[in-house]
């Protein structure tokens, strides 16, 4: 054991020898160490930018202009052409805000008071620890959008960054944001208090999110700015930063390491406040122009129908069903809109017309598609009271039900929804047993095609 010990010891006393002391090791430094006493300075990344003093801070604001002509401005933000000029249609916005928020307080408010926001922050997963250390403030000013941008150099910024941009929202009347009800804005309230600012705030907010995803969640699919800008405004970015990256380049910026990825970052953050600006003119061509070739889509029509019919503009919601009925290229998906329109026609009292809708489909039935002929039965039961005309259409239900049904066994395969079909069918003999035993009060004219 005492030799064991020994050669023990004798390693140990190698070993130590060989080491470095704690002085050498601590004054060496790794080669990619970032040198924060010479790091790269702000006015050699933006020039063009402004530095803004508030009592012993101070933030950086960095000013673009977009001309709404197409052109493109010296930092190269680019937004779609005329069509969504402040001018062509400054009169309907509001209108149109209206109804997409259904606040009518939104039709008095002057477009070119809409503050559209949107923050990079240190967090993706929010809470009151995560900064805010760039926020983008974008309006609509004559025949351009103007984008103020406010970054933070430190967290010791904050208060300045804070100061300035409670200035630039001073005189706004609504706020316009995309998912900045959940994100942005309780993000920004929570920094304020942190600070001991009280967030004043315009009550007035435009979530553009929410109707996007009502109008063109069909037809785009996923409904993140990215795709909007792709598919709804023709924006398409040639390199961009990936936002799940920019939490990290904030943090290496701190560090001294690669201050100039913050351009990138800047660049993807003014392009984000643009595409809003850019989208709101949008969805109110969407809604206003139902003839234009880049709305006139039977998901497009049948989302446009669908916020009408939200903020109470139901006849106008009938002419947008009706359209996208019209315009349905998929066979299916014209059925069920029409099955729509013809609950909507009912519910406002256009009962002829539902029925009349109902007829032209029932040629179209199948197992999956039975409304048609369960609601002729239903208003030839109850409203003509004519019995006999409520039994054919049942009868021609189940016979289809049942067809479905035989056909599933001769191929050996479970029919569709199976569990839902008998429980349909129950209902169909339990209708035909009623209106068998009783009988129509006059002869029915009825016809069967």
């Amino acid at each position: 054991m005492s030799e064991n010990l020994s050669s023990k010891l004798d390693l140990l006393k190698s070993l130590s020898s060989r080491a470095k002391p704690a002085s050498e090791f601590f004054a060496e430094q790794p080669p990619n160490t970032p040198n924060r006493k010479n790091p790269i300075s702000w006015e050699t990344l933006i020039p063009h930018s402004e530095k803004l003093a508030f009592q012993n801070q101070r933030c950086i604001r960095i000013t673009s202009r977009t001309l709404l002509s197409g052109q493109r401005n010296p930092q190269g933000y680019t937004c779609p052409a005329d069509q969504y000029r402040l001018g062509a249609q400054a009169s309907c916005l509001p209108n149109a805000l209206a109804i997409l928020t259904r606040d009518p307080r939104f039709l008095e408010v002057d477009p070119e008071k809409i503050a559209f926001i949107d923050t990079e922050t240190t967090s993706l997963a929010g809470g009151t620890g995560t900064y805010t250390f760039l926020i983008g403030v974008g309006r609509f000013s004559g025949d351009s959008f103007v984008v103020n941008q406010y970054f933070m150099e430190d967290y010791t910024e904050e208060e300045a960054l804070i100061e300035a941009v409670s200035d630039d929202l001073r005189a706004a009347e609504a706020l316009a944001s995309y998912n900045g009800k959940c994100f942005d804005v309780p993000l920004m309230e929570a920094r304020w208090r942190v600070n001991r600012r009280p967030p004043r705030f315009p009550q007035l907010h435009l979530d553009l999110l929410h109707p996007s995803r009502r109008l063109w969640k069909l037809r785009c699919g996923s409904c993140r700015l990215g795709n909007m800008e792709r598919e709804i405004l023709n924006i398409m970015r040639v390199s961009d930063v990936n936002s799940a990256l920019i939490p990290q380049i904030y943090f290496d910026f701190l560090r001294g390491v690669n201050r100039e990825r913050m351009l990138p970052v800047l660049d993807h953050h003014a392009q984000d406040i643009l595409s809003l600006g850019a989208l709101v003119w949008a969805l109110a061509r969407a809604l206003n122009a139902p003839a234009d070739p880049r709305f006139d889509h039977e998901s497009d029509h049948w989302g446009v129908s669908q916020i009408l019919h939200s903020a109470g503009r139901h006849d106008e919601a009938i002419t947008r069903l009706e359209l996208a009925i019209q315009a349905a290229r998929d066979e299916a998906f014209g059925f069920k809109l029409s099955m729509h329109l013809a609950k909507r026609l009912s519910r406002m009292g256009r009962l002829d017309e539902s029925v009349e809708i109902w007829k032209a489909r029932a040629a179209q039935a199948r197992a999956d598609r039975l409304e048609p002929l369960i609601q002729l039965a239903k208003h030839a039961e109850h409203r003509l009271k004519d019995f006999d005309q409520a039994r054919h259409w049942t009868e021609r239900a189940m016979s289809i039900l049942q067809t479905d049904r035989e056909l599933a066994d001769w191929l050996g395969r479970q029919p569709s929804a199976s569990a839902a079909r008998q429980s349909e069918l129950e209902v169909l003999e339990h209708r035909l047993l009623r209106v068998s035993k009783r009988k129509s009060p006059a002869a029915s004219s009825f016809r069967t095609s």
